[in-house]
């Protein structure tokens, strides 16, 4: 009888402890965006090509399967690599100026780390908008962002991640470019917008 309790509450706690849901990069359809200014013009510069390691991970359950409200935590993890030199924009010469101050020979990915996340706000549209802290490192320097994310489900197994932050390049120690023997100056202050699509991962999938 005591070994028939035993399994009992072993099968109880197995089911309670549900496996956590991962969903990672999609084949297509991810953007990043990087815009600035310059005593000149604007510029920017984009990739498609985030890594297809990146993922986001909800334990347990992601936030439609809850009774989320704003400022609940949501525990999930998120781990984002772009790699630099798949930033590029409508002139090569200033792209290899960027990639040169991204020093991707030696910091080839520039990467995210989620260290805690907050509902803001629950959409009456299905969306959760979520305010994130987390890590960037790039160029060898790491710098700690709070923004905002809106995510959406459009299918049972596809998520879509959009948002946008402002950094500004002294964050990790890059010195704004000049070109053209110093007449054309980048500013200092950055935004990236992003669109992420994700697809959820078969269970036991590694």
């Amino acid at each position: 009888m005591r070994y028939l309790s035993i399994l009992f509450v072993l099968g109880l706690a197995g089911h309670v402890m549900a496996a956590p849901v991962r969903y990672a990069t999609a084949q297509e359809g991810s953007v990043v965006e990087v815009t600035g200014d310059s005593t000149l013009h604007g510029w920017s510069a984009q990739s498609t090509e985030p890594a297809m390691e990146s993922y986001v991970e909800f334990n347990p359950a992601v936030p439609w399967d809850l009774d989320v409200e704003v400022g609940d935590p949501v525990h999930l993890a998120i781990a984002f690599d772009l790699p630099a030199i798949s930033l590029n924009g409508s002139r090569r010469g200033m792209d290899r100026v960027m990639h040169a101050s991204l020093r991707a020979d030696e910091y080839p990915v520039i990467s995210y780390r989620l260290n805690r996340a907050r509902v803001r706000e629950v959409r009456d549209d299905g969306g959760v908008v979520l305010t994130l802290e987390g890590i960037i490192s790039c160029a060898g320097s790491s710098h700690t962002y709070e923004g905002d994310v809106l995510m959406t489900r459009k299918e049972e197994d596809r998520l879509v991640l959009t948002g946008e932050l402002e950094m500004m390049m002294t964050d990790f120690d890059i010195e704004p470019p000049r070109v053209m023997f110093g007449a054309l100056r980048t500013a200092d202050e950055v935004e990236v917008t992003f669109t992420w699509i994700l697809e959820r991962v078969a269970a036991g999938t590694p």
